[in-house]
């Protein structure tokens, strides 16, 4: 017994030993670099999850892993040293990922009048950097070995931050909601029931709005949807100046305030609660509790794609096409000279994918009125918000024409995109609304409603909105101030005899950082 007991212990302490020695290799190998080169995509991910899904970060991912591996190789061939190899690569990175930073922040920087954010001075002083590593490398006094546990654990400690957010971020674990849909329980399906669109077209001002402070003539849009049966809110305004916030208060039918304590100023600035309203609506649950199928399309936003509706439309993938978070990371790294050389286009991509979601809900409509259930279709029109990526006949803007697809335009391309946007989006509603009413076998319910007015204007103009309703047989039940929080208490009251009261029409405005802090906007338009 006792020789077995010796047996058994000495193959333990064998497997110990040996466990230690293959744990000692794997800690003493310098692997940092390839844990190092996830962290830049995880932490632009961790900075933006309001604005775009988790899963846009695998590719990333993965092409950075691959390239610090090819990297990792051809420097190990170079110097036969896998540690030189590991402490040369670092330092590569470290200027691969953060060229674009201080591209962007030199080019607030003048000397003697000369900016320095340029390519053309940037890039040697990269390309000298580049020799002094590789020069450092060499030298055969530096003993990297001894360093690279510490740099191991450091690389691993690196990540812990960005995951930490990631992982515990609303926007990845979804919070609970007593709103959720339950297709199965719907009632008995009055054939009579009309399909419902409501259509949100982002940033849309009232007509009063664009003449007065951009000078343009909307008349002739406004008139063509009053010829064909629309009721035109002349001076209605946004109950809120955000998208989100918008669109969780009117699908909600009631002011963000009463929906949830949440939201009520001095609360930090979640959007996550915004997400989970518009997803899983009120007016959703509602409707689809009385048969109707709900029809979405992807928009870009993840806040605004409703993936789980009973048919979701979105363009077709393409493997080489860039999305918007590739989008961003390449501004930041020095791939970015490729971009500015116009060898490699993110704005365009970029465009391209904003084109493609809008025209494929202009392709889609004659589909979704074919459909034999009645349908609730949500559809989030980006234009004429920016990116600005049609003309006012819709051909392809050239996004090199702008500073960025993120927004940041001079006053007078702000003006001039959004003029054009408004142009083509018109035609193109008209056209849409028209086609739905003329082959709809029953009257149908359109709504056309901005979620807010242009952003570049002050808080008090921001808020007014274009507000179309197409309600045939109820337009008395409207009236020239309604806002966004009374539209679906009047639909649902008339067509599927819902008992809401309406509400007093009030407009908040809240800066972009402090989201939640609500100040009320006064409704100054005189009634025609």
């Amino acid at each position: 017994m006792r020789i077995l007991i010796g047996i058994i212990t000495l193959i333990n302490n064998d497997i110990i030993y040996r466990m230690k020695q293959a744990l000692g290799k794997i800690l003493l190998f310098p692997w940092y670099p390839l844990i190092f080169c996830l962290f830049p995509v995880l932490a632009l991910l961790s900075a933006n999850l309001s604005q775009v899904y988790v899963e846009v970060v695998w590719r990333p991912l993965l092409t950075s892993l691959v390239g610090t591996g090819v990297g990792y190789l051809i420097l190990f061939l170079l110097f036969r040293d896998v540690n030189r190899a590991a402490f040369a690569l670092i330092l590569l990175l470290l200027m691969f990922f953060s060229y674009g930073q201080i591209y962007n922040l030199a080019k607030e920087w003048l000397i003697f009048g000369y900016k320095l954010g340029r390519n053309i001075l940037m890039l040697p002083i990269w390309g000298i950097l580049s020799l002094l590593v590789i020069w450092w490398a060499t030298r055969l006094k530096l003993a990297f070995r001894k360093y690279t546990l510490q740099a191991n654990i450091f690389s691993l400690v690196m990540l812990v931050y960005p995951l930490f957010i990631i992982f515990t971020s609303p926007e990845v674990v979804k919070m609970p909601s007593s709103k959720e849909s339950q297709p199965s329980q719907v009632e008995n399906t009055d054939a009579q029931q009309p399909d419902i669109y409501y259509i949100i077209a982002d940033s849309y001002g009232r007509e009063d709005l664009l003449n007065e402070v951009y000078g343009y003539n909307n008349h002739d849009f406004i008139e063509s949807l009053r010829k064909m049966g629309f009721y035109i809110a002349q001076c209605s305004q946004s109950n809120f100046a955000r998208t989100e916030l918008s669109l969780a208060s009117s699908l909600n039918m009631d002011y963000l305030q009463n929906l949830n304590p949440y939201f009520i100023p001095a609360h930090n600035a979640d959007h996550s609660p915004l997400w989970d309203l518009i997803h899983n609506s009120t007016v959703r649950t509602y409707l689809t509790q009385h048969g109707y199928q709900m029809v979405a399309f992807a928009t870009g936003f993840p806040w605004t794609e409703i993936t789980g509706a009973n048919v979701y439309y979105s363009p077709r993938p393409s493997g080489l096409t860039l999305n918007e978070f590739e989008g961003m990371l390449i501004q930041t790294t020095m791939l970015r000279i490729l971009q500015d050389a116009s060898l490699l286009s993110t704005n365009q991509a970029t465009a391209e994918n904003y084109r493609q979601r809008t025209l494929l809900v202009f392709e889609k409509i004659s589909d979704i009125v074919q459909m034999p259930a009645p349908t609730f279709t949500f559809i989030h029109l980006i234009p004429p918000h920016p990116p600005f990526v049609f003309d006012a006949s819709g051909g392809f803007v050239n996004q090199e024409e702008y500073p960025s697809t993120a927004g940041h335009y001079s006053e007078k391309d702000y003006i001039s995109g959004y003029l054009d946007q408004v142009t083509f989006i018109n035609a193109h509603l008209e056209e849409m609304a028209r086609y739905i009413i003329e082959n709809s076998p029953i009257p149908p319910i359109i709504i056309i409603q901005g979620d807010h007015g242009p952003w570049n204007l002050p808080k008090n103009e921001t808020l007014k909105i274009l507000n179309a309703y197409y309600l045939p047989g109820h337009e008395d039940k409207l009236y020239p101030t309604i806002t966004p929080v009374n539209t679906f208490r009047i639909v649902l009251n008339e067509y599927l005899n819902a008992k809401y009261d309406l509400l007093t029409d009030i407009s908040y405005y809240s800066p972009y950082d402090r989201y939640y802090e609500f100040s009320i906007i006064p409704n100054t338009c005189v009634v025609p």
